[in-house]
C-alpha cells in the first residue's frame, strides 16, 4: 500500500482538443419553444399559407406526441388565399460552424408540387449564405446538398465526396449558371430522399461546417455510424460524405445561420420545373394540381425526434498540483490508464475520411432495421450488424437525432464539465419503445400500399 496522487485527469474521460461537446438538446417536449413559426408569404413565391403555432396546433398540421415531432402539410381540403397550409419552424438560435446531425424517420419529398427542405439561412440573403442538406422537389429523386453566396465564392474538386459534384459556383447571380443554383451535389443514392428515404426508415443526415469545409453525410437507417448517438461524434472516424465543399473563405460568405425545416409547395423551382418530370400529366400548373388535389399530400410530412447541438472546444485542464489528493490503494491501482481510444485528438475540419461509403444495396450482414412484406416484421430489431463502412453500428432508438455543433467565437464562454456532471441524454422507457414501434410499423406497412 502507498500514498498516490489521484488528479482531475484520471477522474474524468479525457476529452481530446477539437472534440465536440452537447451544447443544445432539442427534444418533443421543448421543440416548439426553441423554434420559431414563420407565418409570413413565402419568400420564394410558394403557394403556401404558413401557420403560426397556434393555428398549426388546431389544424393538426403538428405535434409532440409519440416521441417524435410531427411537422405535416394540410391534405383534407381545397386550397384557398395564399395557398396550401403548412409549416416553416427556424430555431431561435443562431449557429456559426459547427456539426448538425439530423436522423429523421420520414421526410415529405418526392410528391408532385412539393419542396421541403432542411437548411439554414443568416439574416441578409445571400449576403450571409444559405446552406441547403436536404432539398428537393416534384418527383425528384435523390437528394440535393447546396450552398448560395454573393459572387466569388467558388469550390474545388477535391474528389474528397461520394456524390456527384454538379455545379461549382456557389453565387446565386452566377452568369455561367441557372438562376440561384449556386455550388451543388447530387447524393449517389435514391434512398438519401423522398419515398426511398421514408421505406428504409430514414436515416442521419450530418454536417460539419469549418472555416475552411462544409461536409455532408447521409447515413440510411442500417448504415449509422456507432459513434453518431454518442456524447462526442467523431466525424473524422465516418466515410466519405456525399457532399465536400472546400476551396472558398467560407468565413467571408457565411455568417451566422438560422436552422429551418419546412415544406413549400411549388414556388420559384418546383413551379418553374413542372414540366421537367412526370407531373405535368397530373395538371397543367403546379399550383392547380396543388389546390385541387389535398389527397397527394397525405404523406408530405417530417417526423423528427430530436435534435442536439454540440459544441466544438478544446478542453484547459488544470495544472496537477492544484487538484490532486492523497488516497491510499493498491499498488495495481495506484495510477489508473485511461482507454487509448481517447487519447488522440480530433482535430475538426482537417478531417482524412475513409473511403468506404454507404451503397444502395442491402448489407450483407443481417442489419439494425429490416423492411418486409409481413406484418411480423419488426423494423426496430436490435439484432447486431456489421453494416458497412463500419465494423460497428447502432440500433435503431425510441428518437430521432438532430445535433449542432457549434465552434465559439472569440466572445463564446466554453464551460469544460466536470466529473459529476453526467449527459443528460433521454432515456429509451417502455412506453416510448412501445410508441417508436408502432410508428414504425406505421411507415412500414405504407411503404408497400
Amino acid at each position: 500500500m502507498k500514498a498516490t496522487k489521484l488528479t482531475l485527469l484520471a477522474a474524468l474521460a479525457k476529452l481530446s482538443a477539437g472534440t465536440y461537446v452537447l451544447q443544445d438538446d432539442y427534444q418533443p417536449s421543448n421543440f416548439f419553444e426553441d423554434f420559431a413559426f414563420f407565418s409570413k408569404p413565402d419568400p420564394s413565391n410558394a403557394y403556401v399559407t404558413y401557420l403560426d403555432k397556434t393555428s398549426a396546433l388546431k389544424a393538426g398540421l403538428i405535434s409532440n406526441e409519440n416521441n417524435f415531432v410531427h411537422l405535416g402539410v394540410e391534405h383534407r381540403k381545397i386550397a384557398t388565399g395564399r395557398g396550401r397550409e403548412s409549416v416553416r419552424l427556424e430555431t431561435k438560435k443562431k449557429y456559426r460552424h459547427g456539426l448538425i446531425v439530423a436522423d429523421i424517420s420520414h421526410m415529405p419529398g418526392g410528391i408532385c408540387g412539393t419542396w421541403p427542405a432542411f437548411w439554414s439561412a443568416g439574416a441578409q440573403w445571400p449576403e450571409d449564405g444559405e446552406l441547403d442538406i436536404i432539398e428537393g422537389v416534384n418527383d425528384q429523386v435523390k437528394n440535393v446538398v447546396a450552398l448560395h453566396t454573393t459572387a466569388g465564392c467558388k469550390i474545388e474538386n477535391s474528389g474528397k465526396y461520394s456524390g456527384e459534384l454538379v455545379t461549382k459556383d456557389c453565387d446565386v447571380y452566377s452568369p455561367t449558371q441557372p438562376g440561384n443554383q449556386g455550388c451543388l451535389f447530387r447524393a449517389p443514392t435514391s434512398s438519401s430522399y423522398g419515398p426511398a428515404f421514408n421505406a428504409v426508415g430514414g436515416g442521419v443526415y450530418a454536417t460539419e461546417w469549418t472555416s475552411n469545409s462544409f461536409s455532408v453525410w447521409f447515413f440510411p437507417r442500417y448504415q449509422i455510424p456507432s459513434d453518431i448517438n454518442s456524447e462526442h461524434p467523431d466525424p473524422s472516424k465516418w466515410a466519405r460524405p456525399i457532399a465536400h465543399f472546400t476551396g472558398c473563405k467560407f468565413d467571408k460568405y457565411f455568417q451566422e445561420q438560422r436552422i429551418i425545416f419546412n415544406t413549400a409547395l411549388c414556388g420559384d423551382w418546383a413551379k418553374n420545373t413542372w414540366n421537367d418530370g412526370a407531373c405535368s400529366a397530373k395538371a397543367k400548373t403546379c399550383e392547380e394540381y396543388v389546390k385541387n388535389n389535398p389527397q397527394a399530400f397525405t404523406e408530405a410530412y417530417w417526423n423528427i425526434n430530436y435534435m442536439r447541438v454540440f459544441q466544438d472546444v478544446e478542453v484547459q485542464y488544470p495544472d496537477e498540483s492544484s487538484t490532486t489528493t492523497e488516497t491510499t490503494t493498491p499498488p495495481a491501482t495506484a495510477e489508473p490508464t485511461l482507454p487509448a481510444s481517447t487519447v488522440e485528438p480530433n482535430n475538426p475540419g482537417t478531417n482524412t475520411y475513409p473511403d468506404s461509403t454507404p451503397t444502395e444495396s442491402t448489407p450483407s450482414e443481417d442489419p439494425t432495421y429490416t423492411l418486409s412484406n409481413s406484418p411480423s416484421a419488426d423494423p426496430t430489431d436490435t439484432s447486431p450488424c456489421t453494416p458497412p463502412p463500419t465494423t460497428s453500428c447502432v440500433t435503431y432508438t425510441t428518437k430521432t437525432t438532430f445535433a449542432v455543433v457549434v465552434t465559439p467565437g472569440d466572445d463564446d464562454a466554453t464551460t469544460a464539465p466536470t466529473a459529476t456532471e453526467a449527459a443528460e441524454y433521454p432515456t429509451m422507457d417502455e412506453y416510448a419503445s412501445l410508441k417508436r414501434r408502432q410508428h414504425l410499423n406505421e411507415h412500414v406497412a405504407g411503404a408497400y400500399h
